[in-house]
């Protein structure tokens, strides 16, 4: 957005109410005008002293606050709102949180208004056949966040002992700077890529996902604390929750890296389906705050952080449990 879309900003929203009211919404980032506003929305992602806010936060009778977020919130770093000054100030939230009154996450799938048709069907087989013959690579992951709560590394680690896995990025040894290049590096070698979210968090998936998906070359192998089978078409990412361990999962990996037809079914999905990226629900919003029933009896949460924060992230369970430094020590040196 820019500082200030004016009056005809979201003119794409622009509609009539039931009663003929024109529902016309102007947006600012101009913080000057916070006392102006009939509804603030919040980026809350890293503030977590009152100098990263920029504004007093004196909540205006009558006026709206949402609670934004977009990373999870083991990285959201907002912890400046569990003070005691935004208690019972927020009326709602827009985050990936399927629970959200506005949704905003980063990969969204739809059923196509119409299935694309057999011959376009056949000819997207057809290239994924060729694909798949020329493809002479296992499985890549791009990873520049090392040792995330996730514990994705030592997923990797293991992983690499059954099955070769390329790592690029800053937590492995190749380099791959030129997304383009990446891109068509992907397509052109790799049968598997590795969506390894970098916390387990309620509907937390990220935008790595999406471009895989998009770009129907290279099946996707997701391991998050989403429940990916709610949110993407059936049999369109290789869930890690589904296999007890590391091990059972490359033992799948190679059945279908093996076997044309079962990786081209990988791939069926996208006739009936098509996954698009985030879209700032800005129309809903706007549409929402003309809502009667919002201004006679705004919702309120008693303490936006704690719904945020606690008990929406998970412990990583498909892995045994690190050891100390301090034990693996004492383990080598009893002869172990």
């Amino acid at each position: 957005m820019e500082g200030v879309q004016g009056p005809n900003g979201l003119a794409r929203c622009n509609q009539r109410d039931q009663t003929g009211h024109m529902m016309r919404c102007e947006v600012t980032v101009d913080n000057r005008r916070f006392d102006q506003a009939d509804a603030v929305v919040l980026y809350t992602h890293g503030k977590t002293h009152w100098s990263d806010l920029h504004f007093q936060p004196v909540k205006r009778p009558g006026t709206i606050w949402t609670f934004f977020a977009v990373e999870s919130p083991i990285n959201s770093r907002n912890s400046l709102f569990k003070h005691d000054a935004f208690q019972a100030k927020f009326n709602s939230t827009m985050t990936y949180r399927s629970d959200s009154e506005f949704w905003h996450g980063y990969i969204r799938s739809q059923r196509r208004p119409q299935p694309i048709s057999a011959q376009q069907a056949q000819t997207q087989e057809a290239e994924l056949r060729m694909l798949f013959r020329k493809k002479s690579k296992m499985a890549a992951v791009f990873v520049s966040n090392c040792n995330a709560a996730s514990r994705r590394d030592d997923y990797i680690r293991i992983l690499q002992r059954y099955i070769p896995v390329d790592v690029y990025g800053l937590c492995g040894p190749l380099r791959c700077d030129d997304r383009q290049k990446c891109d068509q590096m992907l397509r052109d070698d790799y049968k598997f890529y590795l969506a390894f979210e970098n916390s387990h968090c309620f509907d937390y998936v990220t935008e790595k996902l999406l471009r895989i998906l998009s770009d129907k070359s290279v099946v996707p192998v997701v391991r998050g604390g989403a429940d990916y089978s709610r949110l993407m078409p059936k049999n369109s990412v290789i869930d890690t929750s589904a296999f007890s361990s590391p091990v059972h999962l490359a033992m799948h990996l190679k059945r279908l890296a093996e076997n044309e037809d079962l990786w081209v079914d990988m791939f069926r999905w996208s006739t009936e389906w098509e996954v698009k990226g985030p879209d700032l629900p800005l129309c809903q919003y706007c549409h929402h705050l003309f809502s009667r029933e919002e201004l006679a009896s705004p919702h309120l949460y008693p303490d936006v952080y704690k719904w945020w924060s606690e008990g929406t992230c998970y412990p990583v369970r498909d892995l045994p449990p690190r050891r100390s430094r301090r034990l693996r020590r004492r383990t080598r040196n009893r002869g172990f």
